[in-house]
């Protein structure tokens, strides 16, 4: 059970570290409008990923699909 806990520590800072962006929950405080809003990077980070683990000691594969969006636009959003 240990190792797989810290094959999860690794996946999520692994995916964490790639995200250049800030998105929903996921603030980072270098990625941020001049509002302090989340800055979105759609260019970069519109998929869905799904991390491939490849045994112990090994780092995971990431497997990516893009995400097409025909009925609703992506936007900066703003929380005030």
């Amino acid at each position: 059970m240990k190792a797989a806990a810290s094959a999860l520590e690794d996946w999520a800072s692994t995916s964490s570290c790639r995200t250049r962006s800030s998105c929903g929950g996921h603030f980072r405080v270098e990625y941020q409008t001049e509002e302090g809003e989340a800055l979105r990077n759609d260019d970069e980070f519109c998929h869905v990923a799904a991390w491939q683990f490849n045994g112990e000691n090994q780092r995971p594969t990431p497997n990516l699909e893009p995400l097409i969006f025909e009925n609703v636009k992506l936007a900066q959003r703003s929380y005030k």
